[in-house]
């Protein structure tokens, strides 16, 4: 069965039920579905040809998903770029994303793999272990490293001001309160490290502390700053740039 026959049986198969019911959001899709987003999923289908993915991707809502990843390949992907993804990886991604909405915080992820995968420019940053790695991130998790993305780093404590004669804690802006669960901040940065996706790091840096000067006044200092941070390892690099997007 080639690709374009696979769409035509898919959209003849489900529009009967679906429009009989008025619930043909799959259906409605594919006939909106842009030249490039066509493409993408024509490129997708031979991943799914066996006979049990087959009839699993006759269900309306795995229909939806399919359509869903071909859109968010295309609009990632420019055309002249785009390519038949490695059967086993493609396959791979779509079966582990088979039970996940398109608003889960995974598939995104799962969804720029494929885009690295199917971009003939970028598929070096599509590593075969992403997709195993990425049904292993807690939601906390993959706030963190949107942050070490967007920024670098993520700082883990509070900072301390050290002078010639005293050294004192003050509370540092860290990102914890982005967390859903900032006690078990220890935890995730164990099992990142663990993924080699991270490595935590003590840094100094200079910084500017309030103090207070002679009869109340309010002066500023330089101090050297001790941060406890995490950043990206080398091969963390390379999975925030093919799964967190741009």
């Amino acid at each position: 069965m080639t690709p374009e026959d696979f769409i035509k049986d898919l959209i003849i198969e489900n529009s009967k039920e679906l429009y009989k019911d008025l619930l043909a959001p799959s259906m409605r899709q594919i006939g909106k579905l842009g030249e490039d987003a066509i493409k993408a999923l024509r490129y997708m289908l031979p991943a799914i040809q066996d006979k049990a993915a087959l009839q699993d991707a006759k269900d309306a809502a795995r229909a939806h998903q399919l359509i869903v990843f071909a859109e968010h390949v295309s609009s990632h992907v420019p055309s002249h770029r785009l390519q038949a993804p490695p059967r086993h990886f493609a396959g791979y991604i779509l079966d582990r994303a088979r039970y996940l909405e398109p608003n889960n915080y995974l598939f995104e992820l799962f969804a720029n793999l494929l885009s690295r995968a199917m971009d003939n420019e970028r598929v070096n940053e599509a590593h075969p272990a992403f997709a195993n790695i990425i049904e292993l991130l807690a939601p906390d998790e993959v706030i963190i490293l949107n942050t070490i993305k967007t920024e670098g780093r993520y700082i883990l404590d509070e900072a301390e001001f050290v002078s010639a004669d005293s050294a004192e804690s003050i509370p540092y802006p860290t990102k914890h309160n982005t967390l859903n669960f900032p006690q078990n901040i220890a935890v995730y940065c164990s099992h990142l490290q663990s993924l080699n996706l991270i490595v935590p790091e003590n840094v100094r840096e200079t910084a500017l502390k309030e103090v207070q000067g002679p009869n109340g006044s309010i002066d500023w200092q330089n101090k050297n700053m001790k941060l406890g941070v995490l950043k990206p390892s080398e091969f963390g690099e390379l999975f925030l740039r093919a799964c967190l997007g741009e």
